[in-house]
């Protein structure tokens, strides 16, 4: 009966911190890009593949998308907006996440010490590979911007004037 209890309570847990990171537009979340070598991205992008081994398992972690959430179907079309909606929406992915972890300490007000420390674990080990996900496309979402801007600075366009 325990586990039940910690279930519905994990799951409300997880469905209010969705709600209250949903609330605001993706403008809230959206950090600018200020002019960087790709590389830098790149570098980071080569941590995440070498040390957590991300290329091999992120596909394989289901990814939720609501009726209006964002949908990475428009991917190919390397509009200004969308890139810049889908950098924010992995910083509100990955806030979510965090933030669903923060339910660790309320598991041991509720929970005898062994049972709150395998549901802590769980939690972690169920939220933290989607936020290494988020920062990993986050990071190849900003080389893709500043590649996108490299190009168009050639042709007398700045991406970064758009993206105000």
């Amino acid at each position: 009966m325990k586990i039940l209890y910690n279930l519905i309570f994990l799951t409300i847990w997880h469905y209010v911190v969705f709600l209250i990171v949903n609330k605001p537009g993706y403008k809230f979340f959206y950090k600018e890009c200020v002019e960087i070598d790709p590389m830098f991205f790149k570098k980071r992008e080569r941590f995440y593949e070498k040390v957590f081994k991300i290329k091999i398992w992120k596909d394989l972690i289901p990814q939720y998308t609501s009726k209006s959430g964002f949908s990475k179907k428009n991917m190919m079309s390397l509009k200004i907006d969308y890139i810049k909606e889908f950098i924010a929406e992995t910083y509100r992915a990955e806030i979510d996440h965090i933030f669903c972890c923060f339910v660790t300490p309320f598991i041991f007000f509720v929970n005898n010490f062994n049972s709150s420390v395998i549901f802590s674990i769980l939690v972690v080990i169920f939220n933290m590979p989607c936020v290494l996900i988020q920062r990993y496309n986050r990071f190849r979402l900003r080389r893709l911007m500043l590649n996108i801007n490299k190009s168009n600075r050639s042709t007398g366009y700045s991406l970064l004037e758009n993206l105000n």
